[in-house]
């Protein structure tokens, strides 16, 4: 059975001190910090929730900065001790660390001064890191599904509850590609890699998963070339397809006319939110506009048949994370709201005009580059399900527990086999777990 969970024990309580270390050194054991309060009065967050802290000395100096210019930051948790033996973190044979960079493509990107200027105005938080909360959460939820590869859930995330969790918060605007100007996506990338290193050699950790979306997937391979070599590292791209010359669906009001791209820029796409337009109408001038043309080429190399902006549509991003070489995971719903939605429709409005199992084919042909796969046929969910509810949620056939993301995470770490959770199934929503 692909999940081969781990033994599940409720996550316990040991009275620990939390860590201070200032020494990376690993002659001796690491010191974990508890998952309960010394006085056993509840969860103690910094041993339970992701917290809020700086990159390493120097990373200002050296770009790493969001749009306003504040320092770029992350969030981190290592493993935390409970009472049962099962539950304490030197049981774990091979460590191991989730590296997730921002929110897939769902948060967005600036591509001229206008729709930078929105950016600021209307999505501060995607700009800056000045007002972060201190720890990580999704609607409230720090530490249970909610956070999906996140969770601390024994029973409900088996076989990652015991997983160090970082997070990169994304305030740059550029899909983490410039390198220059207002835009040092990039270096933000670098300089969580250079942070997260001391814990990496601290507490051991020899399994890496990079998550993130299309800017990520392209430099996946100098992501993974700051990593020790002694560390297995996987990739996962989460949501991160994006589709070019995708034409709107049939203007019902008049079959003959399709509303193609020009069309809905007179309707919906409104030269602000590239969410909002077909990605066709924004790249190209975003990728000038983040001065990163020659980054990206260099990132992508000449073993992907694309240049410029192409290199970030159309399964290119995949393709560009295989090169290196690096397992690599692709997740993404086969009626991805996100694609409906920069064409001026939804899955649900799309329903029997045809137009839905165009979408639906796209998909699955760009799913089709990766080894491991995780297409579920539903269109009310987020792109990006690594840090989401729908991590584990969402079910592909039987079992106990059922098939899942998490399934296909575990599976490319241990390397096993590949193994494909793509719904077969025929229309939107068919899958009975998809959420409503």
């Amino acid at each position: 059975m692909a999940t081969r969970a781990l033994l599940c024990l409720c996550l316990g309580l040991v009275a620990v001190e939390s860590i201070s270390r200032t020494s990376t050194s690993t002659d001796t054991e690491p010191v974990y910090p508890s998952c309960r309060l010394p006085d056993d009065s509840g969860f103690n967050p910094l041993g339970m929730e992701l917290q809020l802290q700086d990159m390493i000395n120097g990373s200002v100096a050296a770009g790493a900065v969001c749009n306003d210019g504040s320092a770029a930051k992350l969030y981190f948790r290592p493993c935390c001790d409970g009472t049962a033996y099962g539950d304490h973190c030197n049981i774990s044979s091979h460590p191991r660390l989730l590296i997730v960079f921002g929110d897939g493509n769902s948060e967005g990107y600036a591509f001229d001064e206008a729709s930078m200027a929105a950016r600021m105005l209307n999505n501060a938080s995607l700009t800056s890191s000045d007002d972060l909360p201190q720890s990580f959460s999704r609607d409230g939820d720090s530490i249970s599904s909610g956070v999906g590869a996140f969770s601390k859930s024994g029973e409900a995330n088996p076989n990652f509850y015991k997983a160090f969790g970082a997070y990169v918060p994304y305030c740059s605007s550029d899909m983490w590609l410039g390198e220059s100007g207002d835009f040092h996506g990039r270096q933000i990338a670098k300089a969580a890699i250079e942070t997260l290193l001391p814990e990496i050699e601290y507490y051991g950790v020899d399994e890496v998963v990079l998550v993130g979306g299309a800017g990520i997937m392209t430099q996946a391979g100098e992501l993974k070339a700051m990593l020790p070599s002694r560390v297995n590292v996987s990739a996962v791209c989460d949501g991160c397809m994006l589709f070019s010359d995708l034409d709107g669906p049939t203007d019902p009001k008049d079959p003959t006319r399709s509303t193609d791209t020009e069309t809905y820029l007179e309707t919906g796409c409104d030269g602000t939110d590239p969410l909002l337009c077909p990605p066709e109408m924004t790249l190209p001038t975003a990728v000038d506009f983040w001065n990163a043309t020659d980054s990206l080429a260099k990132s992508v190399g000449s073993n992907v048949d694309c240049t410029g902006w192409l290199c970030l549509v159309d399964g290119n991003p995949i393709k560009a994370a295989k090169r290196t070489p690096l397992p690599l995971l692709a997740a993404q719903p086969l009626y991805d709201r996100a694609q409906f939605v920069a064409r001026g429709t939804t899955p649900e409005a799309s329903n029997g005009t045809g137009y839905e199992e165009e979408v639906r084919a796209r998909i699955e042909a760009g799913l089709k580059d990766a080894e491991w796969v995780v297409g579920g046929a539903c269109g009310n969910t987020h792109s990006a399900q690594f840090t989401r509810r729908e991590f584990s949620s969402i079910s592909y056939g039987g079992g106990i527990p059922p098939l899942s993301y998490a399934s296909a995470l575990y599976d490319i770490i241990l390397r096993e086999y590949p193994l494909k959770l793509e719904d077969s199934c025929e229309g939107c929503n068919c899958n009975p777990t998809c959420p409503y």
